[in-house]
């Protein structure tokens, strides 16, 4: 049987395809173990003017010794009108149903797009490919006279039963006899590098979390799915819950194209998590990774256009610095620098985004409509008031299981979760969470250090893995003014030292995760801040969750033992 990508035929629900179906099931039945199959495979890569070019095909076929050839595929009949070229899907009564594009230049239109693909990246710069292309018509007995297409890349109703012998045939066809070279094996993993990429972020190993952990870091084939939704369309929008994999999807996603040769922006809301993202990114050179703000205040200092703010203007407010100041500046900087500008945006915590932002980043690309843009965003973690209004997309995908979270802390998160999705999570159950309650500065202190002993002490969790969030800021955190818990102190620098311990606010950590948290200093909201600042500081933990709140905002949030 040969090798198929994916395992398992993954029917388009808004374009099915019956001669896809009878092709993938008989190609894995029929070719031996040495080929390999990709069925629709999407790729990225720049045409000859430097902008992004989409290519696809039905179906790429390979063998190191034969050759590669991409297989256009169509189902029913067809009819071809010799006088215009043009050609017409057709009923099985012999009625036109609608136009469509001539399947043949489809083929080559491929062939020469994966070509194109494979010589742009340095692993297959300097190969010689040999690809041919061909078309299917796995329902009909094809008249390749009628048709004048070339019968050695056709395949037809008669051909089905006998694809072992078709496909090296057709494979044989475009080789040249004289300077003919095999992918060999080497060829193949190239390919396969291209067209069957994957993706898994691994634990650290010896952690006392690394079992669970396990579990939750593999991709979901929800994830998968939404992979190739993000390379077959140039703009979509994905929504889910905290835990779903966005960010990991988001960087995978930037990563991607990058790789395929693409100017690529990944931006976020978060200041720690742009931070961590651009680390992350870093050894990609394509990928400009930023906050939203840094990236106004990077490209206005490069415009050179000043952009006066609260500390230069006292009448300026700080929220309309942030919120159109320098979104402004941005939108004027880009006029200036069009050589600067982006092929692709990732766009990560887009439910913070204010909606007079994305004109601003829109103009960051070099086809303000064209452009690629994919948007990834929770709608329950929204931290500023107003709707959530996004730009025009041509595909939706919703996440809807979480993979980050041991069950039990997804369960007690999940209950502060206002977002219209149907949230599942299969991973394991993991410890049940800590719920503690405190009635005075002093015993909140008390709570919080006896929350870390334990996981220092009795779980062996090593401090780099934890965090403390806390509800209030610097200013008002009687946690971080204490500045030390027991032996340990606090920092806000990541990673922490030696004997010390990761601190931030619950908001300030959003997009972030640690095997192990102290969610501590949770006090009286209204109900819907507090439902929001608990769902994301539980959904902070992967494993391991203390919550330590007032006694107002435990009686407020029914936080108990039993309510997790």
């Amino acid at each position: 049987m040969a090798r198929m990508y994916p395992e398992e035929y993954r029917e388009e629900p808004e374009s099915p395809s019956e001669a896809e179906r009878i092709l993938y099931r008989e190609l894995q039945r029929q070719l031996p173990k040495d080929y390999e199959v990709f069925h629709h495979r999407p790729w990225h890569a720049p045409n000859a003017t430097g902008s992004a070019r989409d290519g696809e095909a039905d179906f790429v076929i390979a063998h190191p010794d034969h050759g590669i050839l991409v297989l256009e595929a169509k189902s029913g009949g067809v009819a071809r009108d010799p006088k215009t070229d043009s050609w017409s899907a057709v009923d099985y009564g012999g009625r036109r149903l609608r136009q469509i594009d001539n399947p043949v230049l489809q083929a080559l239109r491929g062939q020469k797009a994966l070509l194109r693909r494979l010589q742009s990246i340095p692993a297959g710069a300097h190969r010689w490919w040999t690809i041919g292309y061909a078309v299917a018509f796995p329902q009909i007995d094809f008249d390749v006279a009628l048709f004048e297409v070339t019968p050695e890349i056709v395949l037809d109703r008669k051909d089905v039963p006998y694809l072992d012998k078709w496909v090296p045939a057709a494979m044989r066809h475009w080789q040249d006899r004289e300077r003919h070279r095999a992918p060999g094996p080497e060829g193949i993993e190239v390919l396969r590098s291209l067209l069957a990429v994957g993706f898994e972020i691994r634990p650290v190993m010896g952690s006392p979390t690394a079992g669970v952990d396990q579990e939750l870091f593999r991709l979901t084939n929800d994830q998968f799915r939404v992979l190739d939704g993000l390379a077959r369309f140039r703009r979509t929008l994905i929504c889910g819950c905290a835990g779903s994999g966005k960010t990991m999807l988001a960087l995978e996603k930037a990563r991607r194209l990058a790789e395929q040769g693409l100017r690529t922006l990944y931006v976020c809301f978060n200041t720690r998590h742009g931070d961590y993202c651009r680390e992350f990114l870093k050894p990609w050179s394509r990928v400009t990774a930023s906050h939203f703000h840094g990236i106004c205040r990077a490209w206005a200092h490069k415009a050179m256009i000043a952009v006066r703010g609260p500390r230069e203007d006292r009448t300026i407010p700080e929220q309309v610095f942030y919120d159109r100041v320098m979104p402004g500046a941005l939108a004027r900087a880009a006029r200036k620098l069009a050589a600067d500008k982006f092929d692709a945006i990732v766009a990560d915590e887009a439910q913070d985004f204010k909606p007079a932002w994305w004109g601003a980043l829109l103009a960051l690309l070099k086809d303000r409509r064209k452009g690629m843009l994919h948007i990834f965003y929770d709608d329950s973690q929204k931290l500023r008031a107003g709707e959530l209004k996004f730009p025009s997309v041509d595909s939706q995908y919703d996440l809807v299981e979480n993979c980050r979270n041991a069950r039990r802390v997804h369960n007690l998160a999940m209950r502060f979760y206002k977002g219209g999705l149907r949230v599942v999570s299969r991973a394991p159950q993991g410890p049940e969470p800590d719920i503690q309650v405190y009635r005075s500065p002093a015993e909140l202190l008390d709570r919080v250090h006896a929350a870390l002993a334990r996981f220092v002490r009795e779980l062996q969790i090593p401090l780099n893995q934890i965090a403390v969030l806390t509800g209030h800021g610097k200013a008002k955190s009687v946690v971080w003014r204490a500045r030390r818990i027991g032996e340990w102190a606090l920092t806000e620098k990541a990673p922490p030292g030696r004997e010390e311990v990761y601190w931030s606010t619950v908001h300030g950590f959003k997009g972030l995760e640690r095997p192990a948290v102290v969610l501590a200093e949770i006090e009286p909201l209204s109900h819907a801040e507090l439902d929001t600042l608990l769902y994301v500081g539980c959904s902070r933990a992967r494993v391991y969750l203390t919550v330590i709140a007032s006694e107002a905002a435990a009686k407020l949030g029914k936080l108990d033992r039993s309510s997790s």
